[in-house]
């Protein structure tokens, strides 16, 4: 796989906050990283199946075991993303569920509004 192809794999988020999840977008489009932001699971395995993204965003805040199942989902997909979960820093259960169901990184959400350029760039050409 050449250098191009690696860069140019999108970046999934399934994120079901419009206002973070447009903050992800133009990130995404400022450092020119194609994203698929989903906000159900059957849209993020569609995007896995289909667009094989190189690094999958999950906010952990999204109500239920959804966020989880996304990370567990993700993380066995043949495609093997990156996979990283965020939500604020006092959600440590989810945080911990998302470490256990195979996230590479959980962070709390300050973090990853900090790393995000870094994340989306990555790997840099």
């Amino acid at each position: 796989m050449s250098e191009t192809e690696i860069t140019t794999r999108p970046v999934a988020a399934y994120v079901t906050d419009m206002i973070f999840a447009s903050r992800i977008r133009a990130t995404a489009q400022a450092v020119g990283r194609p994203l698929r932001a989903v906000t159900t699971m059957a849209q993020l395995q569609s995007v896995l199946d289909h667009q094989t993204p190189e690094v999958v965003l999950i906010d952990l805040s999204i109500d239920g075991p959804l966020p989880i199942d996304a990370v567990a989902i993700a993380k066995a997909h043949v495609s093997s993303p990156r996979v990283v979960a965020f939500c604020s820093h006092v959600l440590k259960d989810r945080m911990e569920s998302a470490a256990a169901a195979g996230a590479d990184d959980v962070w709390p959400r300050s973090k990853f509004t900090v790393e995000l350029e870094d994340l989306l760039a990555f790997p840099k050409p």
